[in-house]
C-alpha cells in the first residue's frame, strides 16, 4: 500500500503534466507559427504561376472586403494577357517589422514580356495578422505595379510600322496601299436588325451569316462602328445605294492593294488575319489578334522584312489617360520596301497569254539569274483578302480541281519531254560519247535494240527522216535518237550529271522550289533510261529549274543562282557549272536548228526579225486528260537575254499550247520591254 505523501505527490505531478498539455496543444490549435516570408513567397509563387485565386485566399480581411475575389481575378488576368506576360521572376528581400502584428517585405520581380520585354519591378508586401490568426497580406493594386494607385491604369500603346511595298524594277508597285470604302454598321440606328442584315446584303452580294456574326461580336454596342465589307472599286457605285439604308455608315481606310490583281497572285501572295496557330508561333514577336501576316507568296516569305517590328510602351495613366510613367518599352522597326527584278509589263503578259490554259511560266535573264516574269494559272485575285475572304469563297478556292492557290511555276513538278533532249545530248557531248555531226540511221515508227525488251518500243513522230545528227535529231524532236544516245551513256554517267545540274537539290530561291529528280529510287533498267533520255521515265522538273537548264545553254555552260531581289544583283552568282563552254555552244546551236532550221518542230517559234533558240516538248501522265505540254525558248540567238520556260497542263501538244505561249511573252521582251539599265 502506497502512503498518502506518494500519492498526494503523483497526484500534483499529473495535474501539472496536463496543464502542460493543454497549454502545448491548445497553443497550436489558435495560434500560427507560420513566419511572414512564407505567405509572401506562397502569394509570389502563386503569381509566377498564374494562379490568381490562390494568391486571393492569402490576402486579409480588410483587403478581401474592399476588393472583391472577380475584381482581383481579372485585374490580373487582364493586365498579364495584355502585355502578354509569359514568365515572373521573383526574390524577397529585406524584412522590417512595423509592429507585432504588421511586416513589410521589400521584394523584386522582373516580368518577362512578349510585347516591351522585360519589366523590372522593386516593391513592398506588407502582411498582417490578427490575434494568433496565420500571416496575410494587406493588398491594393500598387501591389501589381507601385505607380498603379487607385483610378489608375495600365496602358499598352502599340507602334506599329507601315507594311513596306514590294515593286517591280521599275518602280511600279506589285504590293501597296490604296484608300478604300469600308462599309459598317452602327446599331441603335436601325430598328430591324433582320431586314437591315437583309437589305445590306442583297446590295453587297454578302452571306447574311456572315453579317449577322459581325453584328454579334461580344463587343458591339449601340452606337459603335462595326466594319461590314471593303468595297472594291467597282463597288464603289453601289454607295448611293447603301446609303439609303438606316444604320449603314461609309468611312475611309487604307488597305493592301495589288494593283496588278491576279497576275502577280502566286508571286506577291496575300496578307490575312493572324491565325491562332500562328499567333502561338509568333508570340515573342509581339503580335496580337487581328495583327495581319503573310499568307502566302513574297507577302509571307519576307513577312518579318515588310512587316518591321512591332513597338510597345507599357505604360501607367490617370484614369483620364493623363500619363504618369513608363515601365517599359520596345522601339518599333520600320518596315523595308523591296524591289524585284520582275518587270511587270512583261509579268501582265506572260498572266495574259496563259489565260485559259492551265500552267505555268518562268522568264529569266541567263546571265544573271534575274527572274522577269513568274506566272502560275488558274489563279486568284490577292484582293479579295483586303477584307477577308468569305468561308465560302475560300472553300472553293481549296476545293477547286484546277488547284488555284498552288504555284505551279515553283511547286509543279512534270514530265518534261522532249524539252529534256538538250540534258541528254549535253551530257553525251560532256563525256564524249556523241559526236554531233555523226548520223544514226533510224527507220521506222518504233524501236528497240533488242528482243528482251519484249513488247516495249520507243517510238517517234516523224518516220520520213530516217538519217539523223544531233541537230537534225533536235529539228525533228526524234526519241528513237535521243534514246539510243541515252543508252550509249549508260545509267551511270547518266545519272551523275543530274546533281551538277540541279537535280536532287534545293534551287537557292527566296520562295520554296519543289526538287526536281530524274528517278524515284533508281535507274532500274535499260528502258527507263531510254525514255528518261527523251523526257519520259520518272524525271520530274519544275518549270524554274526547266528554265535554269536552258539558261546553261544560253550562257555558256553556266547556271546561274535565280535572283529575285534587284539589291542583290551585283556580282551575277554561279549557281552550277555542269558542262564545258563548247559542250553548251552545241548544244545551243541544236535548239537554234529546233526553232530556225528547216521543217523545225518548233518552227512556230520564230520571232520576225530575231533569231532566237527553243524546244518544245509533250509528255504523257497515266490518268490525266490530256498532256503535259511545254515549250522553253531563248534569245536572241546570238547574245540571249532571255529565257522563257512555259508549261501547259491538259494541252496536245507543246507546239500547239504550249509556243503560242513562250513565243509571246519573248517577242513581247525583244520587241518592246527589252531592259538598258
Amino acid at each position: 500500500m502506497l502512503n498518502k505523501r506518494v500519492v498526494r505527490t503523483l497526484s500534483l505531478v499529473t495535474r501539472l503534466s496536463l496543464f502542460l498539455l493543454i497549454v502545448l496543444f491548445g497553443a497550436s490549435g489558435c495560434r500560427s507559427d507560420t513566419a511572414p516570408e512564407e505567405t509572401a513567397e506562397a502569394f509570389l509563387r502563386a503569381w509566377a504561376e498564374g494562379n490568381y485565386e490562390a494568391m486571393y485566399d492569402l490576402l486579409d480581411a480588410a483587403s478581401q472586403e474592399r476588393y472583391a475575389r472577380e475584381y482581383f481575378i481579372d485585374r490580373y488576368t487582364n493586365i498579364s494577357s495584355g502585355i502578354g506576360l509569359r514568365a515572373l521572376k521573383t526574390e524577397l528581400n529585406e524584412k522590417r517589422a512595423v509592429d507585432k502584428n504588421t511586416v513589410q517585405l521589400a521584394f523584386t520581380a522582373e516580368m518577362d514580356t512578349y510585347t516591351v520585354g522585360a519589366v523590372p519591378i522593386a516593391n513592398t508586401i506588407t502582411l498582417t495578422r490578427q490575434g494568433g490568426e496565420p500571416w496575410r497580406l494587406a493588398w491594393a493594386p500598387t501591389l501589381i505595379f507601385p505607380e498603379l494607385t487607385e483610378g489608375r491604369r495600365v496602358e499598352l500603346v502599340r507602334d506599329e510600322p507601315r507594311r513596306g511595298t514590294i515593286s517591280d524594277r521599275h518602280g511600279r508597285i506589285i504590293a501597296g496601299y490604296r484608300a478604300f470604302k469600308e462599309v459598317g454598321a452602327v446599331p441603335g440606328r436601325y430598328s430591324d436588325e433582320g431586314q437591315f442584315v437583309r437589305d445590306v446584303a442583297a446590295v453587297l452580294a454578302m452571306d447574311s451569316q456572315a453579317i449577322e456574326e459581325k453584328l454579334r461580336q461580344p463587343w458591339v454596342k449601340e452606337g459603335l462602328f462595326v466594319p461590314l465589307a471593303i468595297l472594291a472599286p467597282e463597288q464603289e457605285e453601289l454607295i448611293p445605294q447603301l446609303l439609303e439604308i438606316p444604320g449603314v455608315m461609309i468611312n475611309d481606310v487604307e488597305r493592301r492593294y495589288y494593283p496588278a490583281g491576279e497576275a502577280v497572285a502566286h508571286l506577291a501572295g496575300y496578307i490575312g488575319e493572324i491565325s491562332a496557330e500562328e499567333l502561338e508561333e509568333n508570340r515573342e514577336l509581339g503580335y496580337y489578334p487581328g495583327y495581319r501576316v503573310g499568307k502566302s507568296g513574297l507577302e509571307a516569305v519576307l513577312n518579318p522584312i515588310l512587316g518591321g517590328a512591332i513597338g510597345y510602351s507599357l505604360n501607367i495613366v490617370e484614369a483620364d489617360g493623363t500619363p504618369v510613367s513608363i515601365l517599359a518599352c520596345r522601339d518599333a522597326q520600320p518596315a523595308e520596301d523591296v524591289v524585284l527584278t520582275i518587270d511587270l509589263e512583261l509579268q501582265q503578259a506572260a498572266a495574259e497569254a496563259l489565260q485559259g490554259k492551265t500552267g505555268a511560266l518562268v522568264a529569266l535573264d541567263p546571265a544573271t539569274g534575274e527572274i522577269l516574269a513568274l506566272v502560275s494559272n488558274p489563279g486568284y485575285d490577292p484582293n479579295w483578302f483586303i477584307a477577308g475572304l468569305e468561308p465560302g469563297r475560300w472553300q472553293q478556292l481549296l476545293e477547286n480541281p484546277a488547284k488555284p492557290l498552288q504555284n505551279r511555276a515553283l511547286h509543279g513538278l512534270y514530265p518534261p519531254g522532249s524539252v529534256f533532249k538538250p540534258y541528254t545530248a549535253a551530257v553525251a557531248l560532256e563525256e564524249k560519247k556523241l559526236d554531233p555531226e555523226e548520223y544514226r540511221h533510224i527507220e521506222g515508227k518504233s524501236w528497240q535494240p533488242d528482243p528482251s525488251w519484249g513488247g516495249y518500243r520507243v517510238e517517234r513522230t516523224y518516220t520520213d527522216r530516217t538519217d539523223l545528227n544531233l541537230f537534225e535529231a533536235m529539228r525533228a524532236s526524234d526519241n528513237i535518237y535521243f534514246a539510243q544516245v541515252g543508252l550509249t551513256l549508260g545509267a551511270e554517267l547518266f545519272v551523275k550529271y543530274g546533281a551538277p545540274f540541279g537535280f536532287g537539290e534545293t534551287i537557292p530561291f527566296p520562295m520554296p522550289v519543289a526538287v526536281s529528280r530524274l528517278f524515284r529510287e533508281a535507274m532500274s533498267s535499260e528502258i527507263q533510261l531510254a525514255d528518261s533520255s527523251y523526257g519520259q521515265g520518272e524525271v520530274q522538273v519544275s518549270p524554274l529549274h526547266m528554265a535554269l537548264i536552258y539558261a546553261v545553254f544560253a550562257s555558256g555552260g553556266v547556271m546561274p543562282e535565280p535572283q529575285l531581289f534587284l539589291d542583290s544583283v551585283s556580282e551575277p552568282a554561279v549557281w552550277k557549272k555542269p558542262v564545258s563552254n563548247s559542250t553548251a555552244a552545241t548544244v545551243h546551236r541544236a535548239l537554234v536548228e529546233a526553232v530556225e532550221g528547216e521543217r523545225a518542230a518548233a518552227g512556230g517559234g520564230k520571232i520576225e526579225g530575231y533569231t532566237v533558240a527553243g524546244k518544245t516538248g509533250t509528255a504523257q501522265i497515266e490518268g490525266l486528260e490530256g498532256n503535259i505540254c511545254w515549250y522553253v525558248t531563248y534569245g536572241p540567238a546570238k547574245e540571249p537575254e532571255l529565257v522563257v520556260a512555259v508549261v501547259v497542263e491538259g494541252g496536245s501538244w507543246g507546239g500547239v499550247d504550249a509556243l503560242p505561249v513562250g513565243r509571246a511573252v519573248l517577242e513581247k521582251y525583244l520587241k518592246e520591254d527589252r531592259d538598258v539599265n
